[in-house]
Order: structure tokens, then C-alpha cells, then sequence
């Protein structure tokens, strides 16, 4: 117990250092300005803490109208299109922190995997970003999203499934973390992925699978 507290706090140290530093961070140029607009945004009109943030890469930053999904719940959407889970760790004390949010909604993992990581390194950010989350906003739920699978990356599907399988079972040991299996319900009843749920490049969603989506995490979020 006592080393894991000590490895999160050194990592805490790691990530607000080079935060103060982005020329550090080999992946910084791509997401300066993004962040910075965020943050831009943040000052012309202040959120109010307490909301439900949604987290993440293009499957999120795709989902434009995300509020209007949720008409009765208080969202936040910090998506960044080709992010990875890392980026959003770097970046964690702009995009998460300041908005103490209530609850949080993570999707990354395939970019990723698509791009050089293992499931089992993968989990390791995973795990990484429970632990910032545990100490900076302790307390605060977290709904892991799946992995989910498309017709342009189906050969990543069985890198994908062992993530999932890894991040199903350390929800199962964590109060405060939900996994939910956002990819099951772009499948129909014959097993088959269901193309008509996705844009023409086969790999992000459209608004048919957005509303899959929205009626599954709906179930999940905060009152």
C-alpha cells in the first residue's frame, strides 16, 4: 500500500512538471492548441463543477451534441480527436482537475493499441489515470468505456478484447470504477458488426450508433 501511494504521488510530480514544461512532452505540439482552447473556452464561460465529464479521443470529440443526450444531467466534453490515454494523463490537471467533476466517462484504447501499445501497456495507463483520479479527486466515480471494435480495425480485435477482458476485472476490484461494454451494442443478434451504426470510413460512429450509446451509459451516470 505504502509503495503504490508513493508511486502515484512520484507520478503526480512527473506529470505536473512537465505540464508546466509542454516542450517536454514528445506529443505536446499536436494537442497545444486543442487544450489551449479548452481553456480559452473555460474562461468565456466557467463550468460548473459538479458536472459528469466525458473524457477521450474522436469518439467523443465526434459527439457534438453529446449534452443534448443527457437533457437532464450537467456535461462536460473534453474529447481530443487521436488522442491516447497518455496524452490524457499528461494533460490531467487541465482537463480534469479544475472541473471537479461528479463523475467521469473515459473512452480511449484504440488508437493506442493501433498505434504501438499492448493491451497489457495499455492497462498500465489505465491504471495509471484511476490512481491520479483517486488522488486528486478522491471519491469520484469512474465508467470505463470498452474498447470498441469497427470494420477498419478488426485485425486490432483480439488486442482489443484482452484490454476490455483486463479492464472488466480491475473494475471488479475497484468501488469506485464501472466498466461498461459499449461495443456489444453495435453488434446485431447474429453476431455481426452492425455497419449501419458507422460513418463511411467504417471506423467511427454515426448517430444510430451514438444513440446505442446513449441508452446504454445513460443507465450508468449520475442523478
Amino acid at each position: 500500500m505504502i509503495r503504490n501511494t508513493y508511486i502515484v504521488l512520484c507520478l503526480c510530480c512527473f506529470f505536473k512538471a512537465f505540464s508546466q514544461q509542454d516542450s517536454i512532452y514528445h506529443r505536446h505540439k499536436i494537442w497545444k492548441s486543442t487544450i489551449e482552447q479548452f481553456e480559452a473556452e473555460d474562461k468565456i464561460t466557467p463550468p460548473q463543477s459538479g458536472a459528469i465529464l466525458f473524457v477521450g479521443s474522436s469518439s467523443f470529440t465526434n459527439w457534438k451534441n453529446l449534452d443534448t443526450y443527457f437533457p437532464n444531467k450537467k456535461i462536460i466534453n473534453r474529447g481530443f480527436g487521436g488522442s491516447e490515454l497518455k496524452d490524457v494523463i499528461f494533460y490531467f490537471d487541465r482537463i480534469v482537475t479544475p472541473y471537479k467533476p461528479k463523475q467521469i466517462v473515459l473512452y480511449e484504447g484504440d488508437n493506442d493499441i493501433v498505434f504501438g501499445q499492448t493491451a497489457e501497456e495499455y492497462f498500465d495507463d489505465v491504471k495509471t489515470f484511476v490512481r491520479l483520479v483517486q488522488l486528486h479527486l478522491p471519491g469520484t466515480p469512474i465508467l470505463l468505456l470498452s474498447i470498441k471494435k469497427s470494420p477498419a480495425r478488426s485485425h486490432y480485435t483480439i488486442e482489443f478484447d484482452r484490454a476490455n477482458a483486463l479492464m472488466y476485472q480491475y473494475a471488479q476490484t475497484q468501488k469506485t470504477v464501472q466498466f461498461v461494454d459499449v461495443t456489444s451494442v453495435l453488434f446485431d443478434t447474429k453476431g455481426e458488426m452492425r455497419k449501419d451504426c458507422f460513418l463511411s470510413d467504417n471506423l467511427h460512429i454515426n448517430e444510430k450508433g451514438y444513440q446505442l450509446w446513449a441508452d446504454l451509459i445513460r443507465g450508468f451516470l449520475l442523478e
